[in-house]
Formats: C-alpha cells, sequence, structure tokens
C-alpha cells in the first residue's frame, strides 16, 4: 500500500502526480510561487519556512545586496556598518584600498576608511603645521595644535609641560616675553 501524500498549499490528499521540493509535496496547480505566483514545475526553486520561492523572488526577500553595487551577494558576504557588501567591494571610502583581515577599517560619518585616510579626514589639524593631531593637543585661541608647534609669537619657545601661555592681540606669548607686549 501506497503512503498517501498531502499538498503542502491546500493539505489535501494529492491523487496522481506530485511535485516535491525537500520533504514536501505539492499538487501540480499549487507548485507555484508565493510571492508572484508564477509555476515553479520547470524552474529553479527555493523554499523557505514551508513556502515555495522562484529565483528572483527569493533573492529579492532573503539574499542581502552590496551596499556598494546594490548586486546580490551569492558567496562571501561582508557584515560591516549595518551593511552588506561583496569583499571586492568594501574599501576605504577616500583612497579604495581593499580592506582584508590584516587592513581593517575606521568609520567616520558613515563611511569605513583606512588608518591613514581617517586619521586625515577625522582628526584635528594643527594650526601650526596643518596635520592631523593625532596625539595630545593644545586648545588656544579656539584652534588646536601639536603640543611642538603652539609656540610664543616673540622668541618661538613651545609651550610644551607648561601649563599657562599668554593670549596677547590673539598671539601665544610665554612669561619671560610678557614684558616686551606690556
Amino acid at each position: 500500500m501506497q503512503k498517501q501524500l498531502y499538498c503542502n498549499f491546500c493539505n489535501e490528499i494529492i491523487d496522481g502526480k506530485a511535485v516535491k521540493a525537500g520533504d514536501k509535496y505539492w499538487h501540480e496547480s499549487h507548485f507555484t510561487c508565493s510571492v508572484c505566483s508564477i509555476t515553479l514545475k520547470d524552474s529553479k526553486v527555493f523554499t523557505k519556512d514551508g513556502r515555495l520561492y522562484c529565483d528572483e523572488d527569493y533573492r529579492i526577500k532573503f539574499v542581502p545586496r552590496c551596499s556598494t553595487c546594490s548586486g546580490f551577494i551569492i558567496k562571501k558576504v561582508i557584515k560591516a556598518m549595518n551593511q552588506s557588501f561583496h569583499p571586492e567591494h568594501f574599501y576605504c571610502y577616500k583612497c579604495q584600498k581593499l580592506f582584508s583581515e590584516e587592513n581593517s577599517f575606521l568609520e567616520y560619518h558613515d563611511r569605513a576608511y583606512c588608518k591613514e585616510c581617517f586619521v586625515e579626514v577625522a582628526c584635528q589639524k594643527c594650526s601650526g603645521c596643518y596635520r592631523p593631531i593625532v596625539d595630545k593637543a593644545i586648545k588656544a585661541n579656539d584652534n588646536f595644535w601639536h603640543a611642538s608647534c603652539l609656540r610664543c609669537v616673540k622668541c618661538s619657545t613651545t609651550f610644551e609641560g607648561q601649563k599657562a601661555y599668554y593670549n596677547i592681540d590673539e598671539n601665544p606669548v610665554c612669561g619671560s616675553c610678557l614684558g616686551a607686549f606690556l
């Protein structure tokens, strides 16, 4: 005696031809995409949670898209910054250098940067030499400075290790030179 087959769509007994996908059976007329209703008899079929999908609808619903090219990601996917990327499309926003396990990224304003470009775009710039400040900074006259770049306008002595300087006409002046300005 043959086991009775039940249609996964309507739960009725299948008399005659049955179509199988995974471990479930369907009437031939019910073997359609659950999204667009196209017949799947001679097509590539995907199943998820007991539902049938054509190739296109399965991709749209379940396959991640690359944030760079918008293409479907079928093989390896990189997930970063709440986005998905093809490995060949995950690169520094500024210099386009590809990221890898050895070359990680830093995020700034929702964009990925290599360390060098991150320092260039995200770090404060010194008002003396205009290079990024990646260590200690001094804030003086509403500007940021490397400790070695903030200097007395009269004698060029740096203020490294000193707690105070004098601000004369928006210019830094050391205590030794203060008398020349008064």
